[in-house]
């Protein structure tokens, strides 16, 4: 899926899924790590081919998926920043 295609909804329920994740690893909550990561996959698509995804059932996992969420927030926030740069420049020529 293209990062344009992404909306911050999901990447913010992907947050928040890991969140879930990473309670119930460190064992502070019960939950499915199996039914967690399906959650997560399906907001987060990710290319396995034709193998089955990964559990994300590891503290070092689960620190790739938030730096992943971290890294495509910073994108989409200067794609943004770019997007509406560009129309406050065409604005200000114009008004020259």
């Amino acid at each position: 899926m293209p990062l344009g295609k992404l909306s911050a909804k999901q990447i913010a329920n992907a947050y928040e899924i890991l969140d879930e994740l990473e309670g119930v690893i460190e064992g502070k909550k019960k939950g499915d790590v199996t039914f967690l990561s399906s959650r997560f996959y399906t907001i987060m698509p990710h290319d396995f081919g034709r193998t089955r995804p990964s559990l994300i059932d590891t503290k070092e996992q689960l620190a790739s998926k938030f730096d992943m969420l971290n890294t495509l927030s910073d994108v989409a926030l200067a794609q943004a920043m770019q997007k509406e740069g560009v129309k406050g420049n065409q604005a200000v020529l114009e008004s020259v």
